[in-house]
């Protein structure tokens, strides 16, 4: 049976749940050359990937990319998820140079548009009407 980069990601976390380090250090490596065996490294990042939203989930961490016309430091990201509500927040930033000035927050279902170029559209918006 072919499993998916889900169904890995799941069996793994399910697996190390309760175990200390080097029982979870043998768990990878029988994780790893099962991998190996099903031809399945080219699956890695997708499992990885799986991994982190299960994890997140658990934890109750939400995946915030915020996307900026310059790099931030990692305070002004904490500041923004902070701002937005976020207790605990995995920033990812995006830079973006034509977003020229504001930023824009992406979570999974939601978008938290706050640049320059939206806040303009807004005023002119407002103005005309």
């Amino acid at each position: 049976m072919k499993l998916n980069p889900r169904q890995f990601a799941r069996a793994y976390l399910e697996s190390c749940e309760g175990q200390n380090a080097k029982q979870i250090e043998q768990i990878t490596a029988l994780f790893l050359k099962k991998l190996r065996i099903a031809r399945g490294w080219k699956q890695i990042p997708a499992i990885i990937a799986h991994i982190q939203r299960y994890t997140d989930e658990r934890e109750g961490v939400t995946p915030l990319t915020v996307v900026t016309a310059r790099a931030l430091g990692a305070t002004a990201g904490k500041k923004i998820a902070d701002s937005l509500g976020f207790k605990k927040a995995r920033i990812t930033e995006q830079v973006q140079p034509e977003l020229v000035g504001g930023f824009i927050a992406r979570t999974a279902d939601t978008i938290f548009d706050g640049s320059l170029k939206t806040q303009l559209k807004h005023i002119k918006k407002h103005i005309e009407s």
